[in-house]
């Protein structure tokens, strides 16, 4: 059983945990503090309880049919796939009675009130009777489209059609119909590179071929689509030859969206549709059907504006007696007993047991007194869980009110009363959650991290934290105007944007990485300047404050490069403001909503902006998805495993991967054993190659990788001695050499037998590149392994000194060690 306020409660951790490991902050004073900004602010609202329309029970189907076709006869097994004896609504009802009478009809009705069989129920009586009639083999073409404004709609309209045709098929009825979803996914053909087929329901053509070779009697698209077939000659066949005469229902889902210039659009749109048939060979009318839940209300002014809108979308004629509201029916409760609210929870767990049935429930609720409260709370309108457990319960503790409260929400939604198929108490759960808008830092009295977005209140003067996405070095972001230190302009397109980041002196030097240049700056340096802290003005003795801060600036090259003083990073996102994309969040949130959703209730619909975005996120929730179950795979088989005294290594990673693969289906029964083995090697070496990304096992601190030097590699004990190191110094040494020519994407694919797979199947950003001893000589590809330059070699300079404080080593030592290694290792491999 589920119980929507706990379940939100989770997904609301998940995004804080989202937040608080996105983010990885050096500097453990700052880091601290961002955490501690996010456990006091709030980004979270809700749940807010809505009540949503309870709408009236008409007649079933198989009554409906007797009533409006008196005398005529109906297939059992066609009545069962629509599953007859189930009663609509009362608008469903009229809805259906309207089409069937030859009426263009708009149904009105809010969200969840069956708009669906408004319209499909009267398209497949239409069609029955046509086949009854005695065209049992009825001419290929397009009987109704279905238009919808996304492909989220066409695929759950595809899903219903094709349950109801697998109905028939299951039921031995004679009838049959055919339908077809005509997306931008759909494949040409079955030999279509591009465009996986997918797995067909009955009487479903799942290819564009077989539409134009013979148009399904039900054609599912997107009004874009719909654009591209009329001008298409490829698809000229569900138009042309004389097939336009079958056109007939043309439906319009979600009308509302279709205002102003995009109701112009769409209304041309459906204008040029018809010419087109009619040159085609359609000499009969067109029965046009809209649907919406927010068009108007069950009003004489509202009816007349929908009958207008209607008219000017469809170019056809609509009368009032056309337009179908939903009928409501009160929730009854009669408030005559008081019960106990700790049973609330105690009736939920009744009925995930099957000890209580959704029917008894309803029974106990209807006279019970906090029932009939909360619903004349809810009928005022929507209301946050803990005002309205303040109402039901005034005297009980803030935390029981709210357990009891959601408790009983939950009740009334699992409740369903005598006779019905709907809840007792039907309920919408809103939640809202506040992206990340960016982060402040105050240095009085110590750095502290401010969220952006809920305002931030302090006498110090606050400046926008940036990180460097490799090292989680913190920067200040703005822009110097005057002689102050300003926010930045994160606008890409404004005409002064320009991403300028500004150091603290000092901050550079904790830790155990090289800045990346050849010397550090101080305060009063010329690389330096004074910042008050207090004020943000920039410049010495400017405000008399006397909080001096002193910074170096990092600006984007021509290129929009930056380089991280701290890591020597470079590339052109390398430091950004911590503001997260809608991307990354709205994944955690879906992922975790469809997890804790019973499996046969897992489906998420969600909304963007725009076709572009929705497109894309599409897409990354997809491969986000695929990452992070990739991730997990990899950490529960590493975890299995015995590791031994070095670890697990890539052989036995991949050799152990294939049966997972295998059991999740990513490796598909039908794949060979070598094709099995090659996804199992690509899966491990990108979790190898992926150790700084900071969604990876190695880049969230799940798991380490580390190159392991083969037993054959012993270093001269002339060359320890020269270095002033142990044998077992020089060997992490070439460890630490080898790791950062892994980290830098310098590798060669393994090989194993007849497993061979290239660097694209990999999907690792920034490789594959050849290590050099020497000058790179132009080669974009390659990375010197010893340059004086590298940030390799002067860290490891650094590394090394801090066992010599008296004698540092020098760069030029750090050089030369590192090509002695390599020179001994080619040595021993040789040998």
């Amino acid at each position: 059983m589920i119980r929507p306020a706990d379940l939100l409660t989770t997904v609301e951790e998940r995004y804080y945990r989202y937040l608080r490991t996105r983010f990885y902050i050096r500097d453990s004073r700052v880091r601290d503090s961002f955490r501690q900004a996010l456990a006091n602010e709030s980004l979270a609202r809700g749940p807010f309880l809505e009540a949503t329309p309870r709408f009236r029970h008409g007649p079933t189907l198989r009554e409906l049919l007797a009533a409006a076709f008196p005398g005529e006869s109906w297939d059992d097994g066609f009545l069962n796939a629509l599953n007859a004896d189930r009663r609509l609504y009362q608008h469903q009802a009229d809805a259906i009675r309207a089409v069937a009478d030859g009426r263009n009809s708009v149904v009105a009705t809010g969200t969840g009130s069956g708009k669906t069989e408004a319209f499909i129920l009267p398209i497949l009586l239409h069609l029955y009777r046509q086949w009854r009639e005695g065209r049992t083999e009825r001419d290929p073409g397009v009987r109704a489209l279905l238009l919808y404004p996304m492909n989220a709609l066409v695929a759950d309209q595809r899903d219903r059609l094709g349950q109801i045709s697998a109905s028939l098929q299951a039921s031995a009825s004679q009838f049959r119909f055919t339908f077809g979803q005509y997306i931008g996914a759909t494949p040409d053909s079955e030999r279509d590179r591009r465009r996986a087929p997918y797995d067909l329901f009955p009487g479903e053509l799942g290819t564009r071929a077989k539409m134009q070779e013979a148009p399904p009697d039900v054609l599912i698209t997107n009004y874009s689509m719909l654009e591209y077939l009329l001008i298409r000659p490829t698809d000229s066949p569900l138009f042309d030859g004389g097939r336009a005469k079958h056109w007939q229902f043309l439906v319009i889902d979600e009308a509302h969206q279709y205002r102003g210039a995009k109701g112009m659009e769409m209304a041309m749109l459906i204008r040029r549709l018809k010419d087109r048939l009619r040159n085609g060979g359609r000499t009969e009318g067109f029965r046009c059907i809209a649907t919406s839940a927010t068009l108007g209300d069950d009003s004489e002014g509202s009816r007349a504006a929908v009958t207008r809108f209607a008219e000017s979308l469809f170019g056809e004629e609509f009368t009032p007696r056309g337009i179908t509201f939903g009928t409501l029916d009160p929730v009854e409760a009669t408030g005559t007993e008081v019960t106990d609210p700790r049973r609330y929870g105690s009736y939920l767990d009744e009925l995930s047991t099957g000890d209580l049935t959704p029917q008894a429930l309803a029974r106990r609720l209807q006279p019970d007194q906090h029932f009939a409260r909360i619903v004349e709370v809810l009928g005022r309108g929507p209301v946050a869980l803990e005002t309205l457990a303040g109402e039901i319960f005034p005297d009980a503790r803030d935390t029981d009110a709210t357990q009891w409260a959601q408790d009983l929400a939950a009740c009334g939604v699992a409740a369903i009363p005598d006779g019905a198929d709907a809840p007792l108490l039907p309920l919408r759960y809103h939640f809202f959650l506040r992206a990340l808008q960016g982060v402040r830092l105050t240095f009085e009295p110590e750095p502290t991290a401010h969220l952006t977005g809920s305002g931030v209140k302090t006498e110090s003067h606050a400046f926008e934290l940036a990180l460097c996405e490799s090292c989680g070095q913190h920067y200040l972001a703005g822009r110097i105007v005057g002689d102050s230190l300003e926010p930045p302009i994160t606008d890409s397109t404004h005409d002064e944007y320009q991403p300028t980041y500004f150091l603290r002196v000092g901050d550079d030097d904790e830790g155990d990485m090289d800045s990346g240049t050849d010397d550090h700056a101080t305060e009063g340096s010329p690389s330096s300047h004074p910042v008050c802290a207090h004020c943000g003005k920039v410049g010495q003795d400017l405000c008399g404050h006397g909080e001096m801060i002193w910074v170096r600036t990092v600006t984007a090259n021509r290129d929009g490069a930056i380089t991280c003083l701290v890591c020597g990073k470079v590339g052109p996102d390398v430091i950004r403001e911590l503001i997260h994309g809608a991307d990354g969040p709205n994944t955690v949130i879906a992922t975790a909503l469809y997890a804790e959703l019973p499996e046969e209730r897992r489906k998420v619909l969600a909304f963007a902006d725009s076709r572009q975005r929705a497109a894309y996120f599409a897409w990354y929730l997809s491969d986000s998805y695929a990452s992070i179950a990739s991730h997990n795979r990899i950490y529960r088989l590493v975890k299995s495993l015995d590791a031994g005294t070095y670890g697990v290594s890539l052989d036995d990673l991949a050799s152990s991967l294939v049966q997972p693969l295998r059991q999740e289906g990513v490796v598909l029964p039908s794949d060979s054993k070598a094709t099995a083995q090659r996804i199992a090697w690509v899966s491990a070496v990108r979790e190898a190659l992926l150790n700084d990304s900071p969604t990876s096992l190695e880049g969230t601190g799940v798991l380490v990788g580390r190159v392991q030097l083969p037993p054959w590699w012993t270093p001269p004990s002339e060359l320890a001695a020269r270095y002033a190191l142990t044998p077992e110094q020089l060997g992490e040494v070439m460890q630490w050499v080898l790791q950062t020519l892994v980290d830098q994407r310098a590798v060669s694919l393994p090989e194993r037998g007849n497993i061979a797979f290239e660097w694209e199947q990999l999907e690792v950003p920034g490789g594959p590149k050849v290590a050099t001893v020497g000058p790179p000589s132009g080669n974009k590809q390659a990375v010197a392994i010893d340059g004086p330059t590298t940030t390799r070699v002067k860290t490891l300079a650094k590394l090394l000194g801090v066992s010599r404080s008296t004698d540092p080593y020098s760069v030029s030592q750090a050089g030369d060690l590192v090509r002695e290694l390599l020179a001994v290792t080619i040595a021993l491999q040789r040998q």
